[in-house]
């Protein structure tokens, strides 16, 4: 019988566990390695894809949906 202590997500905002350890949101784990990619080398913004294996589609997929701005199109590998 304990305390529930995890939140609820709120859009760009991390949420604690139960240890305490925040967890990235999505965008923010998708956004990140992106920004700099797009910072440092000639990056067509109209050409980037994801993609991913087993649970990793999912893990793609999210922000492919989400972010469809800035993701071209998802291809799950098999």
């Amino acid at each position: 019988m304990g305390t529930n202590t995890a939140t609820r997500p709120v859009r760009g905002q991390t949420t604690a566990l139960p240890d305490h350890t925040p967890r990235l949101e999505y965008r923010t784990f998708t956004s990140t390695p992106l920004n700099i990619l797009e910072n440092g080398l000639c990056v067509d913004r109209r050409q980037v894809y994801a993609t991913g294996r087993s649970n990793g589609d999912g893990l793609a997929g999210l922000p492919a949906c989400r972010m469809a701005v800035r993701i071209a199109a998802i291809s799950p590998r098999k």
